[in-house]
Parts: C-alpha cells; structure tokens; sequence
C-alpha cells in the first residue's frame, strides 16, 4: 500500500469515527448534533470531557478517544516515513550520480543548461556523449536530474565545482552561461584547471570574442549572431535551401558532420585516404583534412593524400559509417 493509499484510509477510518461519535454521544447525552460533533472532535484530539457524563458515555469517549490517539499516531507515522524516505531517496541518489561523475574520463563538461544549453545536452544525447552539466539553477538541476541526466548543483566559474566535473580527466567544456563576464571567468579557470582541453565559448555581445580567446577559449560561438546571418539569408534567398540541410537527408538517410582525429597506433597511418572508403565505408564523403600541427586546411582532398598521425578528417557519414572510421582512426 503507498502513501497515497495509506492516506486515503486514515481519512476514510477519521470520518467513520466522526459519524459513529456524533451519532453516539447524541443518543447517550441527549443532545443536539452539532453539540455531538463538538464532544466528539474534543475527545478526538484529547481534550476534556463534558462533566456529568453517564459511566456508559465515559466508556464510550474512552473507545473514541483510543481510536482517535491511534489515528493521529498513524498518521505521523506515515509522515515521518515519507519524509525520511524520501531523504534516504535523495542521499541514496546523490551519492550514485557523484560516483558514475567521478569515474568520468575524456567527457564533455557543459556550463550553463538554458536555452542554448538545452539544445547542446540534446546533441550530446544524440551523439551518446559522455558529459556532465553544471548548472547553478536548482529547479533546472532538479529537472536534469529527473531527465537522467549527470549534473552537478553550482558555479561554473569555481574551482571546487570544475574539479568535481573531473576537469583535469575531461576532453572538452562548453562554456554557455547567460553572461559574458561568468564566461569569461569560467574559461580562465577551466584553462587553468586543464590546459589540453578544447574549450568552446558561447559570446553574447560583440566584443567577448577576443577576451573570450585570451581567456583561453579555443573557439566562440554566438548563437545569435550566426541565427541572424542564417535568418537574412533565408529571406534574401527564399529558393534556396541550406547545402547542408540537403545532402544531409537523402531518401530517408541521415548524415553527420564529425571530424576524426587520427590517434598513435591506427592503423590508418601512413595509408592513403582511399583506403578507407575501402574498409567497408562506401558512400563515406572526406570534406576536408587538417594536416597536424597545421592552421590551413586541405579541401576536397585527393583519393592519394597519405594519413598522419594527428591529421583532423572532416567526413559526412551514417552514425555506422562514423564508428567504422573512429575504429579505424583509434578513437575509440
């Protein structure tokens, strides 16, 4: 039986003894039925009786005011069980999230999980990523939590709250908080805290993108800015639809954007690229390629390009051909 069960019966057994104490002390006093109820609720709660009662009224307040003890005794009971459980739910909760965040390795850390941060947590599901959330707003928290989500109660820009994201063991961080300044300071000490680590900056006004970098961001994005642009060229040119939009579903077949990054002991090195639409990836589409170490980037490469070690694959794939090409590269 559940609480709310439980709670029903109480109210059911507390309305009974009502019905059947008014109805009694009615008869055996010979008063009116307000006056009843009145005597009843009085011995229900444990106050005095009405002086001049006969023995057989006595014995009968006794058997209302027994009832009426052991209502209200259960009935703090289940509260008490409630409360306690619900604790015990709580701590028993916490402590499994903090030990599955913990054992986090090479993950995402998102800072900041409103709107924009919304969207990325949806990609990161997609995608199966590994990340944790930092979020300072509890009925946010709260509500990532319930979703299943690994998420940590607090400030992005503290030192204490960033390492117990395991910081030092993560791949990359979002920094995607409502102001620019909180950004700004989060990146710092993220940097600080890990100075591999990719770090990805959303930018609100105009002039965070450069401070954004001297923070230490890697890259600043600002969504609106790029929504702006996006919006404008859709009304300029009405005909035409995003390139991407279109070569990324054809005849119900998804693809994605990834870039690989060729890791030591793949099997890959030294192979030219056309080797790797030969190892069971058919239809896979290589956009680009960074060579290591190097800020140009080769479009449109030939089928002959050597793979190195460090060399950045910009592909469009299914989700298996994907993972294929990760294998293949030693990612994963």
């Amino acid at each position: 039986m559940n609480e709310k069960q439980r709670m029903k019966m109480i109210f059911f057994i507390f309305i009974i003894l009502l019905v059947i104490g008014t109805i009694g002390y009615s008869e055996l006093l010979q008063i009116s039925l307000p006056d009843s109820l009145y005597i009843t609720l009085m011995n229900i709660l444990g106050y005095s009786e009405v002086k001049g009662m006969p023995p057989i009224a006595k014995i009968f307040s006794m058997i209302v005011l027994t009832f009426g003890v052991g209502i209200g005794g259960y009935t703090v009971g289940i509260f008490i069980d409630i409360m306690m459980e619900g604790k015990m739910k709580d701590s028993w909760r916490k402590k499994i999230l903090e030990n599955k965040i913990s054992k986090l390795k090479d993950h995402y850390i998102l800072c900041g999980a409103g709107e924009t941060g919304e969207v990325v947590v949806g990609e990161f599901i997609q995608k199966h990523a590994n990340f944790v959330v930092i979020e300072r707003n509890e009925n946010v928290y709260k509500k990532l939590i319930e979703d299943g989500i690994l998420a940590i109660l607090g400030d992005a820009t503290e030192e204490e709250i960033l390492d117990r994201a395991q910081i030092k063991k993560a791949k990359g961080l979002i920094s995607s908080l409502s102001k620019d300044a909180d950004n700004i300071v989060a990146v710092l000490t993220a940097r600080q805290m890990n100075t591999n680590m990719y770090i990805i900056a959303r930018a609100i006004d105009k002039t965070a993108h450069s401070k954004l970098k001297k923070a230490g961001a890697n890259c600043t994005i600002s969504p609106n800015e790029i929504g702006g642009r996006r919006m404008a060229a859709q009304i300029i040119n009405p005909s035409i639809i995003s390139f991407l939009d279109v070569i990324t579903r054809i005849e119900d077949i998804e693809l994605d954007l990834e870039g690989i990054v060729i890791q030591k002991n793949s099997s890959i090195i030294g192979k030219p690229l056309k080797e790797i639409r030969m190892s069971g990836t058919t239809g896979l589409i290589v956009l680009a390629i960074q060579k290591y170490k190097q800020e140009d980037i080769l479009f449109n490469p030939s089928p002959d390009e050597i793979l190195n070690y460090g060399d950045v694959l910009l592909i469009l794939a299914t989700d298996s051909q994907i993972k294929r090409i990760k294998k293949l590269a030693n990612e994963i």
